[in-house]
């Protein structure tokens, strides 16, 4: 048998053993290679490595084999029948690196010692393996497994001496043979040289990969030798950094692409790694920032590695642009944000409207009675004014949370802004030009009529107070589909078609810190007196609410765009048919009413009162339960607060419609909709009147439900 039948069967011997390790002891490989980055010391100390190791032992009796190594994907060793290299970094072996890109390597040595399972051998021929390891077609991990051919070297060598004993009395008798002992060492020359050119071609396609995956990475990859040079420059560093490998390589590294600030950190890092060779973020991946060739300073992802090449010190940087990222982070947490200030907002509804209930509505009781040369009327309708001014800011906070009562109806867009244009004309005055540009085909939204009309007016009052000197406000119209890409590009989204409202001024524009805030409640650059800063946050939640987006455009001195997006529907529109007012009429029924806020309970009693009405109170909804039993053939109205201790005044209606099927009821409510489940309340047709109530509001929505006809 020669070498190279020698290489070849232990070739082939390490493979089988590597497969049926792998078919025998499939699960425990997988566990182990998948095992969380840990040190020697750690992965010795595993339970499962001493387990595997038993079992490793015992598939092997009986061969040959004397050490077996287990390498994960990163080159580390996670495991070895001798413990103490468990944990190594091999990964710029020569044997991993080929086993890990698919190819199985082998090598072939003399060793003086060699630490084996059952102990230390010397003098012996040793043949490693690297074997990849892969399951269902991907790579997982490399097998280095150790093979004892010291005496098939040793019967080699054997036959190689008696070859030559017998060449040398075959040369001694005949020398006429030696024309064919020269041919024979001609052979073997050109063997050797056959086996030198097959390493070096293995060395060639080692190198030619490499550089193929440098160069096909779309991360930037950068090599700096000691003195801060750099020394490699691939092609996705010049399309992320903006200089091409001449004006890079040999230029000083800091002062291309560190910004100032961090350059000082870096030098000292450097020194470090140069004097020990170690890198403080070696393997470690972490955030930093980069100066393109434009001077554009850059968000990326770095990770560091040191090496060593003849005895110099390289470092390699890998680096990816994660600008987008950034960006997406950023409109993550500026949603993140907005929806916080929107949960607190309408958390305070309820108690505001409370509160504002019982300022109106006992403040409304003493109006009415009071003569109309009073002089104390004009500080009662100032307190009235205030106090309905109070109700449009918990109103306006509601809209910014998402949370106000709508009720939604298909609506053509384009119709909408053109009934409102009238209105909008007034609202921006004579000296802005209102110009419009609709859609040719229908743009029809399921929208709140109300609410996106108070849309387009709060954008027309911010484009008047930008355009102090008169300019020019334009309204357009169009159809736009948003898809993957779409979203992609501007990170937000939801697929499907969407009517676009463009509400363009001429006005003075903003700077984008202002542009970035403008939706916050409470944020306005008007002088003081001039604006609450809930216009543009009343926009915002509107829109929301209707699953729709609305964005900004603005620069200094350019204008300002609004663009809003309003998914379409194929919902015929509706035909609105106009609602007389209900009369102010009094009334002799009997209510019974349940409110756990005494205020709002007892302005309640006083206006229904004075009206005629008869009223049974009850403080929550147990007590409501129990007057309704004791007076339930009497009681003509259950009026209630939806959310009550003990028994909420859904709870009740549903206990109390048992027993009296048509009776009428009236629901009322300080918190948002979505508190109060506000949709299920509209699915089954109940009566219902939002916080903060004025006595001729509640009067008029009584005499409503108690003559409504029961369906």
């Amino acid at each position: 048998m020669a070498i190279d039948d020698l290489m070849k069967h232990e070739k082939n011997k390490s493979d089988a053993i590597a497969q049926s390790l792998l078919n025998s002891l499939e699960p425990q490989v997988l566990r182990i290679l998948k095992m969380p980055a840990k040190s020697g010391d750690e992965l010795r100390a595993s339970s499962e490595i001493a387990e595997f190791h038993k079992d490793v032992l015992k598939q092997l009796g009986g061969l040959s084999i004397v050490k077996v190594k287990l390498y994960n994907m990163d080159g580390i060793a996670v495991f070895s029948t001798e413990a103490s290299q468990i944990g190594e970094d091999k990964s710029q072996n020569p044997g991993v690196i080929s086993a890990k890109q698919g190819e199985i390597a082998n090598q072939l040595t003399r060793r003086d010692t060699f630490n084996a399972f059952e102990g230390t051998i010397e003098d012996v021929d040793i043949f490693a393996s690297y074997i990849p390891i892969r399951f269902n077609g991907k790579m997982r991990g490399v097998f280095e497994i150790y093979d004892n051919v010291t005496s098939l070297i040793d019967k080699i060598k054997n036959r190689q001496i008696t070859h030559g004993i017998t060449v040398m009395l075959i040369m001694g008798v005949m020398f006429v043979f030696l024309f064919l002992v020269v041919r024979h060492a001609d052979r073997i020359i050109k063997r050797q040289y056959a086996e030198q050119k097959t390493l070096a071609d293995f060395l060639h396609e080692n190198e030619s990969k490499l550089s193929t995956i440098t160069t096909v990475a779309a991360d930037a990859i950068v090599m700096i030798d000691e003195n801060g040079k750099i020394t490699y420059w691939n092609p996705a560093a010049e399309k992320i950094l903006g200089f091409t490998a001449d004006e890079a390589v040999g230029k000083d590294m800091p002062l291309l692409i560190i910004p100032h600030r961090y350059r000082e950190m870096h030098s000292k890092a450097f020194s470090r790694f140069v004097e020990t060779g170690r890198l403080l973020k070696l393997r470690k991946t972490y955030e930093a920032s980069a100066l393109k060739k434009d001077g554009l300073e850059i968000p990326v992802e770095l990770s560091i590695s040191g090496v060593r090449v003849k005895d110099r010190c390289y470092s390699v940087g890998i680096i990816r642009d994660i600008t987008e990222r950034k960006g997406l982070e950023a409109q993550l947490f500026q949603s993140q944000k907005m929806e916080a200030i929107g949960v607190l907002a309408g958390g305070i509804a309820h108690d505001f409207n409370n509160i504002l209930t019982a300022i109106i509505g006992y403040a409304g009781v003493t109006q009415m009675k009071m003569k109309e040369d009073d002089p104390l009327r004009h500080n009662i309708e100032q307190v009235i004014a205030s106090a309905e001014r109070a109700a449009t800011l918990t109103h306006g906070l509601l809209a910014f949370s998402r949370k106000q009562v709508t009720n939604p109806l298909p609506v053509n867009l384009n119709d909408l802004i053109n009934k409102e244009g009238k209105l909008l004309s007034r609202i921006i005055g004579e000296d802005i030009e209102l110009k419009t540009a609709f859609s040719e085909e229908a743009l029809v939204v399921l929208a709140d009529s109300g609410q996106l009309e108070q849309v387009f007016m709060n954008l027309a009052t911010n484009a008047r107070d930008a355009m102090p000197d008169g300019g020019r406000l334009i309204i357009e119209t169009d159809k736009v589909e948003i898809d993957e890409k779409y979203i992609k590009v501007h990170g937000y989204g939801k697929p499907g078609m969407y009517a676009v409202a463009s509400v363009s001024d001429s006005g003075a524009g903003m700077d984008e810190g202002t542009r970035q805030k403008i939706f916050e409640p409470f944020f306005t650059t008007k002088e003081s007196g001039r604006g609450t800063g809930l216009g543009l946050s009343i926009v915002y939640g509107i829109i929301k609410q209707h699953n729709g987006y609305i964005n900004c455009y603005s620069e200094p001195g350019k204008g300002t765009t609004f663009k809003i997006y309003l998914p379409l529907t194929e919902a015929e529109v509706a035909e609105m048919k106009p609602v007389e007012p209900a009369a102010l009429l009094k009334g002799t029924e009997t209510i019974l009413l349940a409110e756990d806020e005494e205020a709002v309970r007892k302005l309640a009693k006083t206006v229904l009162e004075e009206f005629g009405y008869k009223v049974i109170e009850a403080v929550d909804g147990e007590d409501a339960a129990a007057k309704f039993m004791e007076n339930k053939d009497s009681i003509d109205l259950f009026f209630a607060d939806v959310v009550m201790p003990k028994m909420s005044g859904k709870e009740v209606y549903e206990m109390i419609k048992k027993i009296r099927p048509g009776i009428k009821i009236l629901l009322t409510s300080g918190y948002p909709a979505d508190f109060i489940h506000k949709e299920e309340i509209m699915e089954k047709e109940l009566d219902f009147i939002a916080k903060p109530l004025s006595p001729t509001a509640l009067l008029k929505k009584v005499r409503e439900a108690l003559d409504k006809k029961n369906g």
